[in-house]
């Protein structure tokens, strides 16, 4: 991951901008496979904080902000205050080595010359600074616009934040817009939330149960997470134990009392999974009452949450799976506070983990021998003893 340097003018309008020659804001990836996300206009020097780099008014009145992920990178407008004109920016995307196609759901796909998906840029979306005090959400988000147009040799990304939003007297500065992008790796998560149609894969969170809060039309926010494991090391292993370790940085429950989550067998995620379309756990495999991200609660300290699925990955091993998915879920999907959520395996540091242990059985022995001694008589091997060892060379 490569972040663009100070250079250039900084525009004075959007107009400008627009019209200003692009520079290189973030490179992902290696060798002949690299996509780079330009910006239109200079650049100030970033200010540097842990994994974000921020770029104090890249466009008037607004920071662009990058931020490193475990598997990519999110970008980041934040309009710090109510603009006067329609907001509109290009971002010119250049994919080495990469095709870059627009999907229907928004998102963009970054295939390689065998079509094989390498990375993805999720439909953006954009939220204001409402945060629920309780589920610790974001809850004023909304859609944002982003038409794909194709160049000689790239894309321009021209991304049309919602005016109604940013117009409404409801909406509290600074508001973010965000479109990220993630390398496709072995380990696949994501969560849905009824009521979103975007692809939460490329989030640094991983979310479930009833936040409190409702849509619209009043159904609950609630939600689900997956997650895909590369189970091929343990493939037709002997499984002794096994532990599904969760980073919680933030939970609802406002008593101090630990609230119980379970963890399911279920069929694969994928970008495209939504609440609407997603994959029907089969069987409860474990269930743990382990909290933490509790910020009212000396005895909750963010921290580790754990859940023993010994029976899940000794399924998977038996299966000789090269993949191992799960969902989880709150217990009950109606008690707010069994709302947690979790750092994904994009998140910077403490991603989800799954701790294994594991054996092989040993193949056919190789050098079979009793004694001592032994000798032969009539064709039968015998020994002169009543306790004979047996022994054998074993892989």
């Amino acid at each position: 991951l490569r972040l663009g340097s100070e250079g250039g003018r900084l525009p004075r309008s959007l107009t400008e901008a627009d019209r200003a020659p692009a520079r290189d804001l973030v490179t992902l990836g290696e060798g002949d496979e690299r996509i780079t996300l330009q910006w239109r206009g200079g650049l100030p020097a970033p200010e540097l904080d842990g994994t974000r780099a921020t770029y104090p008014e890249a466009l008037p009145g607004a920071d662009v902000i990058v931020e490193a992920t475990r598997t990519g990178f999110e970008q980041y407008v934040e309009i710090k205050k109510r603009p006067a004109e329609d907001y509109t920016y290009t971002l010119p995307l250049k994919a080495e080595g990469l095709k870059a196609k627009e999907q229907p759901d928004g998102s963009v796909l970054f295939t390689d010359g065998k079509n094989r998906k390498r990375a993805v840029m999720p439909a953006p979306v954009m939220w204001d600074s409402t945060v629920d005090e309780l589920s610790g959400e974001h809850t004023r988000r909304v859609p944002v616009a982003m038409k794909v147009v194709e160049r000689k040799g790239a894309v321009d990304l021209v991304i049309t934040p919602d005016s109604g939003f940013l117009a409404d007297p409801e909406t509290r500065y600074p508001v973010t817009v965000d479109p990220s992008t993630s390398s496709l790796s072995n380990v696949f998560d994501t969560y849905v939330q009824q009521g979103e149609t975007r692809d939460w894969s490329t989030d640094v969170e991983l979310d479930f149960g009833n936040p409190g809060t409702t849509n619209a039309n009043g159904t609950p926010r609630t939600a689900q997470s997956f997650i895909t494991w590369n189970t091929a090391p343990i493939a037709d292993a002997l499984v002794s134990s096994a532990k599904l370790s969760l980073w919680n940085f933030h939970s609802a429950n406002t008593t101090c009392a630990a609230q119980p989550w379970q963890v399911w067998s279920s069929p694969a995620a994928t970008t495209a999974s939504r609440w609407t379309n997603r994959p029907t756990m089969t069987a409860m495999k474990a269930e743990s009452t382990e909290t933490r991200g509790n910020a009212g609660c000396a005895s909750q300290p963010d921290g580790w949450i754990n859940a023993n699925v010994t029976t899940l990955a000794q399924e998977w091993a038996g299966a000789k799976a090269t993949r191992g998915h799960l969902g989880i879920r709150a217990k009950s999907e109606t008690t707010v506070a069994q709302w947690k959520r979790v750092n994904s395996a994009n998140a910077a540091k403490n991603p989800p983990k799954l701790t294994v242990t594991y054996n092989f059985r040993p193949r056919t022995g190789t050098k079979q021998e009793a004694g001592p001694p032994f000798f032969s008589y009539t064709g039968l091997y015998m020994v002169n003893t009543l306790t004979p060892t047996l022994r054998d060379t074993f892989v």
